[in-house]
Order: C-alpha cells, then sequence, then structure tokens
C-alpha cells in the first residue's frame, strides 16, 4: 500500500483546501490520511465546516460529505460512519427530504449511542437535527417520518 501521510498543516486549513481542491485530488489528499489519527480529526473538521455552511452553501456541504462518507469507507470507522451519515442528513434537509434525513439522523445518533463514548454528541445532534426536520416540515408543510 501507499505510504500514510499526515496533513502538514492546521485540520481546519487542510479541509478548507481539501474542499476548494479538484474531485480527484480530494481523493488522494483523503487517501493520505486513512490509517492515521489525522483522519478522526478531518472528519470532525468535515463535520464543524458544514455545520457552519449548511444553510447558505448546500454544494459546499455536499462536497463534504461526499469526501466524509468516501473517508469512512477508507478508513473503516464507525465514529466516521456516524459523521457521515450526519452530513447526509444535513444534505437530505437542504434538498428537502425530510423524511430521508429523518431516517440518516436516526442511523447517525445510534451508531454514536452505540459507540458509548459520544453519547452526549449523539443527544445533542438528534435533538438539534429532530428540530430543524420538525421546522422544515412545518415550512414545507410535509409531515416528517
Amino acid at each position: 500500500p501507499p505510504p500514510r501521510t499526515r496533513p502538514t498543516m492546521e485540520t481546519g486549513a487542510f479541509v478548507r483546501e481539501l474542499l476548494a481542491s479538484p474531485p480527484l485530488q480530494r481523493d488522494a489528499r483523503l487517501a493520505g490520511v486513512v490509517g492515521t489519527p489525522a483522519a478522526r480529526r478531518v472528519a470532525w473538521a468535515l463535520h464543524a465546516d458544514c455545520a457552519a455552511h449548511w444553510r447558505h452553501a448546500p454544494a459546499r456541504v455536499q462536497d463534504a460529505a461526499d469526501c466524509l462518507g468516501l473517508l469512512a469507507l477508507m478508513h473503516r470507522d464507525a465514529e466516521i460512519a456516524a459523521l457521515s451519515d450526519w452530513l447526509d442528513c444535513l444534505c437530505a434537509l437542504a434538498q428537502g427530504h425530510t423524511a430521508r434525513a429523518c431516517r440518516l439522523m436516526k442511523k447517525s445518533g445510534a451508531t454514536f449511542a452505540l459507540l458509548g463514548d459520544h453519547a452526549d454528541t449523539a443527544r445533542a445532534m438528534s435533538r438539534l437535527a429532530e428540530g430543524v426536520v420538525q421546522r422544515e416540515a412545518r415550512r414545507r408543510r410535509t409531515p416528517p417520518d
């Protein structure tokens, strides 16, 4: 396998540059953090970037969700997979798919709850997502699942 490299810059800057890169370069840069402790830091930084941009930059959120999904597949980590489901939930909300968002939110919350050490995170994220889903459903006048 190719040698694993760590990002040489602060994780937030790494994520900003990652999202500004063309897709093939993103994949290669993500592959460089797989198998390192930096993978989880990058995953949480992608999560933070999405949380900051999900309402006004849906394309950026989708790119970050795609990166996180690929990282989850390559790194094979339940925590990263739960974050990936959470970002997919935000993308579904941004696209008006409240039923899909609910399913992804529940899946993400269940995974975090199973991890145990992130139980507080799971509860907070689930409450936040539930409120957003309910608000979006009222705004769109469609009941969530």
